[in-house]
């Protein structure tokens, strides 16, 4: 079977894309066992991100393709689907969230074929394990586990919200064992198994946080902290979103009262925590960056930062800005903001910038009017050229760390 479908992949390749009269063609080749479907679907960043988006037709037993026009000189974020909906979204061989995959074509490039290999659908609770073994063309190789200071990981912490389990990797500052009288606040971030060992990420990059910690605790550039990375689960786009979008999603209360009333009152009880509001921060990225923003807006007694990073405005149309227009930080808060420049699609072939650039940017000014202060309570970073994936918030790790936990006065 499995010389059956080298084979149809063989030929496939040999046809090459079909002519068309485009910005460029490209055929996209992917490789799906067990999809059982007749058509796989891939969603664009610049058609919308629709639920199913364009049909790939099956070749053979395991394979699809589609010929499709894409614009030249556009960064495009694209993911695939195994039916026309998001709860069949591509994921790692672990059931884990996998990055936007992206794409920018320079102009007069000849057509061309790209190949994909999808491990798993969000759907599949048990895939054979032959999945684990294939690799993802595009993405950096695992690298080998590397670990700065202690982690400790929480195996099948219950969500009795959300009726399933994950893992959560608690990093302990350099002195916490050192120093037992000593408490620290704590910096709750999402899709914990990105943060700290590439050999859990399913791109093979991690953020290091540990590292940057780390190195900034030591140089005196940031407050001693807990931090706390909460892995996500096959239903990472539901509990993260605040809202339905299209019948979708719109777990995030849930999320949220797991991250509140179990895991928060566990560390708290197990770790020497600052347990209040003022020493409680939260952030993640994308979805991740989304859900951040609703924490800090819906239980502004619990959380006083939330690190925005390449957060997913788009969702729901938008429905978290407004809930930031109409909001009054009555407590003091500190917010992380950023976007890279090439993230998202341009919303006019000649625009400025790309509509998720535009969209932190009109959040940035609503904050403002709000009364958050640049440099001090705001902070609105454009990093330029920086795609959306694990790579571009490694580098801003040191600044985010930094601006969310300050180093204190010397109270000597």
């Amino acid at each position: 079977m499995r010389s059956l479908r080298l084979a149809a992949l063989f030929i496939a390749l040999l046809s090459g894309p079909s002519a068309l009269a485009a910005d460029v063609s490209v055929r996209m080749i992917v490789c799906a066992p067990d999809a059982a479907t007749d058509e796989l679907f891939i969603s664009f960043s610049i058609d919308g991100w629709p639920e199913g988006g364009r049909a790939l037709k099956k070749l053979s037993d395991d394979l699809y393709a589609a010929d499709l026009s894409l614009p030249t000189d556009t960064p495009m974020e694209y993911k695939f689907l195994r039916t026309k909906n998001w709860s069949t979204v591509e994921k790692d061989a672990q059931g884990g969230e996998l990055s936007n995959r992206t794409l920018a074509i320079p102009r007069d490039t000849p057509p061309r074929t790209i190949l994909h290999a999808i491990a798993r659908w969000a759907d599949q609770p048990d895939p054979p394990a032959r999945i684990a073994a294939v690799s993802v063309p595009g993405q950096p190789l695992r690298t080998e586990s590397r670990i700065t200071g202690r982690i400790d990981t929480l195996e099948a912490v219950d969500s009795p919200q959300l009726g399933n389990q994950r893992r959560v990797f608690v990093w302990l500052p350099e002195n916490y064992d050192a120093n037992r009288a000593e408490r620290y606040p704590v910096f709750y971030f999402h899709d914990g198994q990105n943060l700290f060992d590439a050999t859990l990420c399913a791109s093979g990059a991690e953020w290091g946080l540990d590292e940057a910690a780390a190195r900034l605790q030591a140089d005196g550039k940031m407050r001693r902290a807990i931090l706390v990375g909460i892995a996500n689960t096959p239903d990472r786009m539901k509990e993260y979103s605040p809202y339905p979008d299209r019948g979708f999603g719109g777990d995030a209360d849930k999320y949220l009262a797991f991250l509140i009333e179990t895991l928060k009152p566990r560390i708290d009880r197990d770790y020497r925590t600052l347990p209040d509001r003022e020493n409680t921060l939260i952030g993640g990225s994308s979805m991740g960056g989304l859900v951040s923003l609703y924490a800090l807006l819906k239980h502004p007694d619990v959380f006083a930062g939330a690190a925005v990073i390449s957060p997913s405005l788009r969702w729901a149309r938008w429905k978290i800005i407004e809930a930031a227009e109409a909001h009054e930080f009555r407590q003091p808060v500190r917010i992380w903001l950023d976007i890279g420049t090439a993230e998202g699609s341009r919303s006019a072939p000649d625009a400025e910038v790309t509509q998720a650039v535009a969209d932190c940017r009109r959040l940035a000014e609503i904050l403002r009017t709000r009364g958050l202060k640049d440099g001090s309570t705001l902070h609105f970073e454009e990093a330029a050229g920086a795609i959306h994936h694990e790579t571009a918030w490694a580098a801003r790790a040191d600044r985010i760390l930094q601006f969310m936990l300050p180093p204190q006065p010397d109270k000597r």
